[in-house]
């Protein structure tokens, strides 16, 4: 390992598997598209605002401390445990997160579900719409991300707080991310 880089986090995909994955990703996202246009309709809205909801957790995953790990279980030392999304988890909530700011502001809040009569207007989904699902895609996904990041820094503090004085994990602790911060913790957490 080169000086001065850290190691993966517990969970992490390896960089080569990195690659294969965000090769694999695109493929699933360009098959998707192309679905969601030869569909046509509602559906293929919906395919597509899904698509911009994957785009959107998988650039929170990418700008998070969550990065492209698996969900996991982060044991926080007290018989608990701490769930962190990992980059399914974000993908998931971005898509959720655009399909309902979808449904609820954009072409779809007219369409009718249920007993509907007369002629509807068809769907369409503009370009700006699009755009605006990937946004959503990413505050959504980040939402869940700060809820898990939250967790794991009160865990940390309160761990903290209960230890032995230690000045060096006290360094540690003020420039660690999340994840590491409950790691000092938990390292240094004598009950």
């Amino acid at each position: 390992m080169a000086p001065g880089a850290s190691e993966a986090p517990k969970g992490s995909i390896v960089d080569t598997t990195l690659l294969e994955l965000l090769c694999l990703a695109i493929i699933i996202i360009a098959i998707l598209g192309a679905i969601g246009y030869y569909i046509g309709g509602t559906a293929g809205v919906v395919i597509m605002i899904a698509i911009a909801g994957i785009i959107g957790g998988g650039i929170n995953a990418m700008t998070s401390d969550n990065g492209f790990i698996m969900p996991a279980m982060e044991p926080s030392g007290d018989q608990t445990a701490i769930i962190r999304p990992g980059f399914i988890g974000n993908i998931l909530a971005g898509i959720v997160a655009a399909i309902v700011s979808w449904g609820l502001y954009g072409a779809f809040s007219t369409s009718c579900l249920i007993g509907c009569t007369g002629t509807q207007a068809p769907v369409s989904l503009n370009f700006a719409a699009f755009v605006g699902a990937i946004l959503v895609g990413i505050s959504g996904a980040r939402w869940l991300s700060n809820e898990a990041d939250k967790k794991m820094l009160s865990t940390a503090a309160s761990h903290g707080l209960g230890s032995d004085k230690n000045p060096a994990a006290a360094t540690d602790l003020a420039h660690a991310t999340p994840a590491q911060a409950l790691k000092i913790a938990n390292a240094n957490y004598h009950p």
